[in-house]
């Protein structure tokens, strides 16, 4: 009994010394984010807010939970706030160092764009060492916060899970590293990495499927999504860390579509759910436009994913995954997908009606998917 006794106040004198560590994380990290606004003209954040941090040490918990990143709930997160354009950033590490989670960050065109984004003004941090060894830490910013009690505390309040996949409806936040520029309507939704791997925001008229940003993400990137082993230095929505090589007589990204569409029916079907009733021209064309992105960066993410939920024109839940893979295969992409929590969730979401797909090859010889869905009631185009 005495060694039981020893044993565990061992174990809380550690997750006492793990939680302060963390606490001084956060400041370390608003210290050193305004440091780099700074270095590149920017002005400071005014506030290190602490509803901000609450809902980030939600997300990271939720993170530790699954060991992985990702951007699932981002929505609901921002929406928790109000009316005020919103992003976040989130990674893991196996050192829990906030210049280099800073650093990391600023690597990363996309994270880095949250941080030196001069609309925001407002800030929150929260970090979490997971059983796995891995430092997970998760960074929301905001242009303003309805509240007056937020500004002047570092420490989060208690933290729970949020029940949330990343979802919304159009207008919003965008995804991962997940960041807005204008100020999302507040609309009830919610849904994907984002991240786990493809990390996707995902949205939500149901309730939550969930992740894996991540992203990603993709986010997260990730389709087949998986965890170093190593500590990342920058946060990623990759697929797969081992490419394949590609298929000599590969079929025709149409071909490719067709495909997909086939194939998410039968995934949807085989779990009790209505076929997508339409293979969407509009939603495939804003897919592709993203992927064109994408090719440009070599990467894969959500940005814009909120313009495009407006530019679809519909007024019910909108959704997005991304991948990328060195195949090119719409089975393989579609069993990468329904193997992501978050993804997964998207594609089983049975509000969704309509569906629309892109895929191309980049110079990088990397074949990059998108998908986007919605909740909408106008006859197919």
């Amino acid at each position: 009994m005495r060694v039981a006794t020893i044993l565990a106040t061992a174990i809380a004198c550690s997750t006492v010394a793990a939680r302060s560590m963390a606490d001084d994380l956060v400041q370390q990290l608003f210290e050193l984010h305004n440091k780099e606004r700074q270095a590149n003209g920017v002005a400071p954040f005014e506030c290190l807010d602490s509803q901000l941090s609450q809902l980030s040490a939600d997300h990271v918990k939720y993170e530790v939970s699954i060991d992985n990143i990702n951007h699932d709930g981002f929505s609901g997160r921002c929406q928790k706030v109000g009316n005020v354009a919103c992003g976040e950033n989130t990674l893991y590490d196996f050192k829990g160092d906030a210049a280099k989670f800073t650093q990391s960050w600023m690597n990363s065109p996309g994270h880095r764009k949250n941080i030196l984004n001069g609309a925001y003004k407002h800030v929150g941090f929260a970090v979490e060492k997971g059983p796995s060894g891995k430092w997970f830490a998760t960074s929301m910013f905001t242009d303003s916060n309805p509240r007056s009690d937020v500004c002047g505390g570092s420490k989060p309040g208690p933290v729970a899970p949020t029940d949330a996949p990343y979802t919304r409806k159009p207008s919003g936040p965008t995804g991962p590293p997940i960041t807005t520029t204008a100020k999302p309507t507040v609309k009830p939704t919610k849904r994907p990495l984002p991240t786990g791997p493809p990390i996707s925001p995902t949205t939500k008229p149901t309730k939550r499927p969930t992740p894996k940003t991540p992203t990603p993400i993709p986010y997260t990137k990730r389709p087949t999504k998986r965890p170093t082993t190593a500590p990342t230095n920058e946060p990623s929505d990759e697929p797969s860390d081992d490419p394949s090589y590609d298929p000599t007589d590969a079929p025709s990204n149409d071909d490719v579509v067709k495909q997909l569409f086939k194939f998410h029916n039968e995934e949807r079907q085989k779990n009790g759910l209505k076929p997508f009733s339409c293979l969407n021209s509009k939603l495939s064309s804003l897919s592709m436009d993203h992927v064109n992105y994408e090719i440009s960066i070599g990467d894969i993410n959500h940005d814009g994913f909120s313009d495009r939920c407006q530019k679809a024109g519909n007024y019910g839940g909108c959704g997005e995954n991304t991948l990328y893979d060195y195949e090119g295969d719409a089975r393989v992409m579609t069993t990468s997908w329904m193997n992501s929590a978050g993804h997964r969730a998207n594609i089983l979401n049975g509000e969704y009606n309509h569906v629309g797909f892109a895929v191309k090859k980049g110079g990088d010889n990397r074949y990059y998917a998108t998908a986007m869905f919605t909740q909408d009631s106008r006859a197919c185009q």
